[in-house]
């Protein structure tokens, strides 16, 4: 039976991450699935009628599966406009592109630093800020719409024009800066290190719109997306941001195993704050939120 649920859900691979930033919002939990149970995951999804699903985590591509979810996802019939997938990009390379461009409608890279320093105290990386730039390259050769996302925060307030340059070269058309968000285990205990005034943050969407125009810059605030998400992991578990403490998450139950995850959702979440999110996929603006 089908039944209606987000226009946008976020399924997100939590069971582990190929990275250690310090800052990361996802509550990885250790949890393995199969292939059967992801793409189950994925098909009771599909019954919802949402019209995006954007897969993350983490890197969704160091599951050798991913790939075939991706397929699945094309070939149900249904109401899926859009497919999105947000990586860090170090599972990546030319073959695996070449292989998913078709299935992609937008890839989601990471950029959070223009140089060795602030990507080693961003993302304890010393090479992440060289791989997404060629990355870009590579996707937009093979015909991927690419979206470019940077966290501002304290440690890398400084670096945000160096990046903008880079994003601006790579011939990238969508710069999407983000709000640290102190939410989940690690952004919570690196809220000292990261954290900015909501005022800077602004502040320095405004700059850069003005100093790159030729960007899509988009700003997403925390106010902007606070209640617009609703994720779900491979093993099929839902949660939102919590509705009363926007440092934490809420817990909306399994969606294989509890049929009251959709009310959850609708009593804790804004389904037009999530259309909203969905359509800003569709039709960029500037104007809109990340």
């Amino acid at each position: 039976m089908r039944c209606i649920g987000p226009d946008r859900v976020i399924f997100n691979f939590a069971e582990k991450c190929n990275m250690r930033c310090p800052f990361c919002y996802i509550p990885f939990d250790g949890k393995s699935a199969t292939e059967q149970v992801a793409t189950s995951v994925l098909l009771r999804i599909m019954t919802w009628e949402v019209k995006s699903i954007t897969f993350g985590g983490g890197d969704p591509f160091i599951y050798p599966y991913f790939p075939r979810l991706l397929d699945r996802a094309r070939r149900e019939e249904g109401s899926l406009q859009l497919v999105q997938v947000d990586t860090n990009g170090l599972g990546l390379s030319q073959p695996i592109l070449a292989a998913v461009a078709r299935k992609i409608d937008l890839l989601g890279l990471p950029l959070d630093a223009a140089c060795e320093a602030t990507s080693v105290a961003m993302r304890r990386h010393r090479r992440h800020w060289q791989t997404v730039p060629y990355l870009i390259e590579v996707a937009f050769a093979l015909g991927i719409t690419v979206k470019v996302n940077t966290v501002v925060s304290r440690l890398n307030l400084d670096d945000i024009e160096g990046i903008g340059s880079v994003v601006a070269s790579s011939g990238a058309k969508r710069w999407s800066l983000y709000e640290f968000w102190p939410i989940g285990p690690g952004g919570t205990m690196s809220r000292s290190n990261y954290d900015l005034p909501v005022e800077t943050f602004q502040a320095t969407v405004k700059k850069m719109r003005a100093t790159y125009p030729q960007l899509t810059v988009e700003s997403g605030s925390i106010l902007e997306r606070r209640s617009a998400y609703f994720f779900v992991t491979q093993s099929g578990d839902a949660y939102t941001v919590d509705p009363t403490d926007t440092t934490a998450y809420l817990d909306l139950g399994n969606i294989l195993s509890d049929a009251e995850v959709l009310n959850r959702w609708r009593e804790a979440g804004d389904p037009e704050a999530n259309r909203g999110r969905y359509l800003s996929r569709l039709y960029p603006r500037r104007s809109t939120q990340g």
